[in-house]
């Protein structure tokens, strides 16, 4: 690594009596924006997206009267128009989370449990 950049050696080949010999022709440089830049990159485009759910949110409260979270589980809604929505509520990734580190937890004490049993 040089200046933060890779080198890589390029190769060609020749078959010489009968032998293949690799020759170095060149080194080429590839140069990354590095850890820090991609998360700085990576947190600039969720805030938005952050900002833009956020906007929207606002305005369907503003446009029916009520936010999405006031609406139960499984809640028939209509629209200004009288469309009817089926609001399906799901878990989320914290929600999901929770229970797989609660599973994991639970599968960690079973192992103790017949780990003690042959000691």
């Amino acid at each position: 690594e040089v200046d933060g950049a890779w080198l890589e050696p390029t190769f060609s080949s020749r078959t010489f009596s009968g032998n293949i010999v690799m020759e170095w022709e060149e080194w080429n440089a590839t140069t990354g924006q590095g850890l820090a830049q991609q998360k700085s990159n990576y947190d600039k485009r969720l805030d938005s997206m952050l900002s833009s759910l956020s906007e929207a949110k606002n305005l369907y409260t503003a446009r029916y009267g009520r936010s999405l979270s006031d609406v139960g589980e499984h809640e028939e809604v209509y629209d200004a128009d009288g469309m009817r929505w089926k609001v399906v509520v799901g878990r989320g990734a914290v929600q999901q989370k929770a229970n797989y580190e609660e599973k994991l937890d639970d599968m960690n004490d079973s192992l103790a449990q017949i780990n003690s049993l042959f000691e």
